[in-house]
């Protein structure tokens, strides 16, 4: 192997001296290298073979273009220029350092997304006269305090809904920081959804603390409008009002009720582990219930939804009351199949066509959909007046494409 020293490590211990371009090492270079190596014909003829192209004339020259070496001989040793040892990295080192580049990267792309929402508005602002600046500020803290009113009521008396993060503790090894990193961007999106609706929840997160406490705080969850909860989810709710809500739960949830809590497991595997969620609620002695994806075509049967996305249908549940069109309001498009139109609803044992809506409840969604269009306004007012750092600014974790 050839460093930019000119050095050469050869078979059998054997070292020779190379200048750059190809020059050949000096006489004495080639004497020491050769009582260096070990006795031998073949050794001393690999060592000829080595030292040959260099054209050595001499003491203290070198040949080729390389030029002439202070002192002549071996080149000098450079401090800190030693070859150093080739490390091979594990599978679980490579995937940990491309982690922590991503979420790196992440974080300069939200600070820049940051930095130019604010001079954007800073030059919408310069632009405004100054009655239209005055008019703007005080209908941007109007919304702001019309959102912080709502979700308190929702704390309050909404329904509520639990995020059982005790899978986050534990083996590092079981628990990867990835995977703890994404439910922490996941319940960010829930959050951000939460401000955007018109639905009433109260929402819990238990076993509030660790490293998924710490990088929600960084995240900005302590200014959050939710109950956060160090204790774990036995200890905050009695067992005979828990509901948990799993994928391997014998019977399908059919509607919400106020007295129940709806607990959401904050898991995040990237291979899909079975029975998880439904060995927590055994270990609890709670009641389960699954969410009815029968109702939506979807491409893949064993559909397992995020966290925000569960936390969504909830929502979308009791803006439409129905099962099947807040699934398809809530669920990803990509994982819907549009072959069947993606709706079906299941009455006898077969699927039929959703029935067209009357002009009543045509009237009434446009009606919903105004309200929901005046509450994403003053979700994004809000958002847009919150400093750096705040309930609106996630910049210390990852914010990569939603998994």
């Amino acid at each position: 192997r050839e460093s930019s020293l000119g050095r050469w490590q050869g078979p059998m211990g054997i070292t020779t001296s190379r200048l750059m371009g190809g020059g050949g090492a000096s006489g004495e270079g080639a004497e020491e290298s050769r009582a260096s190596s070990p006795p031998g014909g073949k050794a001393e003829a690999l060592h000829a073979a080595e030292v040959a192209p260099s054209g050595a004339e001499g003491e203290g020259r070198g040949g080729g273009h390389g030029g002439t070496l202070e002192g002549g001989g071996e080149p000098k040793d450079v401090p800190g220029e030693e070859s150093r040892p080739f490390v091979r990295l594990s599978k679980q080192e490579k995937r940990q350092l491309k982690f922590e580049r991503k979420r790196q990267a992440a974080r300069e792309l939200s600070q820049k997304n940051n930095k130019r929402q604010k001079k954007s508005r800073a030059d919408r602002l310069r632009a405004m006269t100054e009655d239209e600046r005055r008019e703007l500020k005080a209908q941007e803290r109007q919304a702001k305090t019309e959102l912080q009113q709502r979700l308190k009521e929702g704390m309050a008396s909404g329904q509520r809904v639990a995020v059982d993060m005790s899978f986050c503790h534990g083996d590092p090894a079981v628990n990867k920081p990835q995977e703890v990193s994404s439910l922490v961007k996941q319940l960010n999106y829930g959050y951000s959804g939460l401000k955007r609706s018109t639905a009433s929840v109260s929402l819990h997160l238990t076993s509030y603390n660790g490293e998924v406490g710490k990088l929600l705080d960084n995240g900005g969850a302590s200014n959050w409008f939710v109950h956060r909860h160090s204790e774990p989810l036995e200890e905050v709710f009695s067992k005979e009002e828990l509901v948990y809500l799993t994928p391997d739960a014998p019977c399908e949830l059919d509607t919400l009720r106020k007295e129940d809590v709806y607990v959401i497991g904050g898991i995040v595997d990237r291979t899909p582990k079975k029975g998880v969620s439904m060995t927590r609620a055994a270990e609890l002695g709670v009641r389960t219930a699954r969410l009815p994806i029968s109702e939506i075509e979807v491409k893949n049967k064993g559909l397992i939804l995020n966290v925000d996305t569960v936390l969504q249908v909830i929502q979308e549940w009791q803006r439409l009351g129905s099962w099947s069109a807040a699934l398809y309001a809530a669920v990803p498009t990509r994982i819907i199949d549009k072959g069947n139109g993606g709706l079906k609803v299941a009455r006898g044992g077969r699927d039929e066509e959703a029935a067209a809506p009357s002009p009543e409840s045509s009237h009434q969604q446009e009606e919903v959909e105004k309200r929901d269009a005046a509450a994403a306004a003053a979700a994004a007012a809000a958002e847009s007046e919150s400093p750096a750092g705040g309930s609106g600014d996630f910049s210390a974790v990852e914010t990569a494409g939603r998994g």
